[in-house]
């Protein structure tokens, strides 16, 4: 399903926020390789004078038989599978599909391969709220329960920088 018009425009203003905050100074674009994903990478990038690249290892989360369905819903329908995913989001796989150790599994080969490819340079990242969380919550050493709470929302980016001493949250911010 393509982006509708809310989400286009939304894509645009991250993309007016990267390039006011990066003053064009961006090596690459990495995208997820998921249709919205690309979408969003593709806007972005005519705002950056970037091409998109596809990176798998941003792919979201399979939700299994969850897909698409809200939290109400899956709780509804699965109530004991639904609440052992809330109290373990790491290791209880969503609707039969993945768990956030799975995605764990390919995201951080997939962000230090990134980082090792692009020392020194800034690239950016589109991807997806799983994803996202996952990556914050091992960076600001918070647990998975506390996904919440990280800001993730449509519009939201968040910047994130591989030192010697590892990985850090730099700064945060939502289009608007």
């Amino acid at each position: 399903m393509p982006l509708n018009d809310a989400g286009r425009s939304e894509a645009g203003r991250v993309a007016e926020a990267l390039v006011g905050r990066f003053d064009g100074a961006v090596a690459a674009l990495y995208t997820s390789d998921l249709a919205r994903a690309r979408e969003t990478a593709t806007i972005i990038g005519e705002r950056l004078g970037l091409p998109v690249i596809d990176e798998p290892a941003l792919r979201e989360l399979s939700h299994g038989r969850w897909e698409g369905l809200t939290h109400a819903e899956v709780e509804a329908r699965w109530p004991e599978e639904h609440a052992e995913y809330q109290a373990d989001p790491y290791d209880v796989r969503r609707g039969g599909g993945d768990s956030y150790r799975d995605l764990e599994a390919r995201l951080w080969p997939g962000l230090e391969r990134l980082a090792a490819g692009h020392r020194g340079e800034r690239v950016v990242g589109v991807s997806h709220g799983g994803p996202i969380r996952l990556a914050l919550s091992r960076i600001l050493d918070r647990p998975l329960t506390d996904r919440d709470a990280f800001g993730v929302v449509n519009g939201a980016w968040f910047e994130i920088a591989r030192s010697r001493e590892g990985w850090s949250l730099k700064a945060s911010g939502r289009a608007g």
